[in-house]
């Protein structure tokens, strides 16, 4: 959870320092469906880390240097903790 922090408040250090504002945390989220067992916990943790890894790809395509370096293994990082959780590798868009 600690990497997960740190991620947010320096992906939201980059979006401030682009003169953007960040949209903040709500309270409680929707889940598409009801976390009811493990799989259905399984199934969300895998939405996330790919809705996440899609965030970072397109954060690093708007910065340089070292930043875009940590965006791109951050994105990176998110799609292989995707794949674990689901057992699935998801096509990206112009991957084919």
């Amino acid at each position: 959870m600690a990497t997960h922090r740190a991620e947010r408040d320096r992906l939201r250090s980059l979006i401030v320092a682009a003169n953007a504002t960040p949209v903040p945390a709500a309270a409680a989220y929707d889940t598409p469906e009801p976390v009811t067992d493990a799989a259905t916990a399984m199934a969300l943790a895998a939405l996330l880390e790919d809705r996440l890894a899609g965030l970072f790809a397109a954060a690093a395509a708007h910065v340089t240097g070292p930043d875009r370096t940590w965006a791109g293994l951050s994105a990176e990082a998110c799609a292989v903790r995707q794949v674990a959780w689901s057992g699935e590798a998801p096509v990206w868009s112009g991957a084919t």
